[in-house]
């Protein structure tokens, strides 16, 4: 094999071993994610888990306004820095935005309780929930500060670490000793809580080469790259939120909490693709950086092929087992919202699609493609609710806000498609190889799930074994239809144990 081939594929098998740890700490916390809710619903019943919910999903809009593009800014800096003191500039500077901007919010937020109620909930009742949800919107902010100059200096295990215990084992250990606390107590000290983890592992991790000073033209250049990138990231929070947003102006928070859990579902099983994202910006940065993204572009429809084999078994697995899946997790009081979370996992395609290929975007292109792409679909998304209040007030909103989500997502995954092919020079019909063998696959998965699926859900023991060796089935065809994707994650996670070249 020529010296480049193996460089390049060598690049492939990096970023696959720093993905298979990140993926393993989002599956963990995909279960953590189950657990969380389940418990949160026996003890605060339905609203407790549409109030909590609708804090996520508007936390999301306002994360992004505190952070002013600092994941992405941060994420390409620190990997692209030469020297110790440019990469603690860009930290401190990094620091002082978050300081900035977090305390602007947390001011506005409570200067008006009611105010600020109503825009949140969309009830002015709930205005003393204002200020925990500021608590817990510094603690996820500071999170997220600190996983970018994590992920920034390819600390994997770092980053990992700190995810796993932030967002996954803390939050569970919270509600299983403070569950007799009122709901307003129970975020407060989870949001205290990722405050001191974050700041742990800022001190601990995040590297330095004695007291950070901070530069304004660090400063600058972090938010010359990021403020562009924030139209992206707004627009794609609020693809993500203004649906369960408006709808709480119009039906039940308990209806509001189906579209927002059906919502926060759809993330939680689409970042099991995340973690080729996360890792991907600062490797791909680190190529621009020496003028070697070529050796990327040789192997980015394994990329691609991966995420849509991947995305398509979920999302058909998912679908036809909607109602166990909620009978098991949140008890039979959640039914209604099966029909809500099956449409809304028809854009787990797209919405994998685009969590992992957005990175890439971000690292090899200085224009905005993510948010002007970002900002179409949510234009669509917009257009079509307001037709939809205008035209059916009195419909099922819930199901019919859904719907208009889901074609916006898919136009996202879309646009980026489109995106990637215009910067990227590959094959098509390797595209369209993965593509369509993932839909005959699993149209015989999903035909085998249906034709079992009353035998199956008699038992949870029997419907995992089921999944398990439904999943093995699957990865051994498409090993043996030579998807190279596959061989390469085998070679070096199973057995190859040299370093690449």
């Amino acid at each position: 094999m020529p010296l480049d081939s193996r460089k390049t594929k060598g690049l492939f098998k990096i970023v696959a071993k720093d993905a298979l740890l990140t993926l393993s700490t989002e599956l963990v916390l995909l279960v953590s994610f189950f657990v969380f809710y389940r418990l949160l619903v026996d003890w605060f019943g339905t609203v407790g888990v549409g109030e909590y919910s609708l804090m996520r999903r508007v936390l999301a809009v306002l994360i992004p306004i505190a952070l002013l593009g600092l994941p992405e800014a941060l994420g390409r800096h620190i990997a692209g820095a030469t020297e110790e003191r440019e990469r603690s500039g860009f930290i401190a500077a990094g620091l002082v935005i978050l300081v900035a901007t977090t305390a602007i919010l947390g001011l506005a937020l409570n200067v008006d309780e009611s105010f600020s109620a109503r825009w949140v909930f969309g009830d002015v009742s709930y205005k003393n929930l204002i200020f925990p949800f500021t608590v817990l919107l510094v603690g996820l902010g500071s999170h997220t500060f600190v996983y970018s100059c994590l992920r920034g200096g390819l600390q994997i295990k770092a980053l990992n670490s700190m995810q796993l215990l932030n967002l996954g084992v803390f939050p569970l250990l919270l509600l299983l000793a403070a569950h007799k606390a009122t709901f307003s107590a129970l975020i407060i000290l989870l949001g205290a809580g990722h405050v001191v983890t974050a700041a742990i592992f800022f001190i601990v991790a995040v590297p330095s080469s004695g007291a950070m000073k901070v530069y304004p033209r660090f400063v600058h250049t972090l938010l010359r790259f990021g403020a562009p990138r924030l139209i992206a990231t707004l627009a794609y929070a609020a693809l993500l939120s203004l649906v369960p947003m408006v709808a709480s102006h119009y039906v039940s928070i308990s209806e509001v909490g189906y579209l927002s859990l059906s919502i926060a579902l759809l993330i939680g099983v689409g970042g099991v693709a995340s973690p080729l994202g996360s890792v991907l910006l600062p490797h791909v940065s680190g190529l621009v950086g020496r003028g070697e993204v070529e050796r990327f572009e040789r192997v980015l429809y394994l990329l691609i092929g991966a995420v849509l084999q991947t995305m398509l078994f979920l999302a058909g697995q998912f679908v036809v087992f909607v109602h166990y899946v909620l009978t098991v997790w949140m008890g039979p009081t959640f039914l209604p919202a099966a029909p809500i979370m099956a449409v809304t996992f028809s854009a787990l395609i797209a919405f994998g699609f685009f969590v992992v290929v957005r990175n890439i975007l971000d690292a090899v292109s200085t224009k905005a493609l993510n948010s002007i792409n970002a900002s179409i679909s949510l234009g669509v998304l917009v257009l079509t609710m307001a037709v939809i209040i205008t035209l059916w007030p009195s419909g099922d909103v819930a199901m019919m806000f859904a719907i208009a989500l889901v074609v916006a997502l898919n136009l996202l995954g879309a646009l980026t498609y489109l995106s990637v092919r215009k910067i990227f020079a590959f094959k098509l019909q390797e595209d369209l190889r993965h593509l369509l063998w993932g839909v005959v696959l699993n149209a015989g998965a999903v035909g085998l799930a249906l034709l079992v699926k009353d035998h199956v859900t008699t038992n949870i023991f029997l419907f995992v074994i089921f999944q398990v060796a439904l999943l093995a089935t699957y990865v051994v065809v498409l090993r043996l239809l030579n998807f190279e994707w596959l061989k390469i994650i085998e070679s070096k996670i199973v057995f190859s144990r040299t370093k690449a070249v």
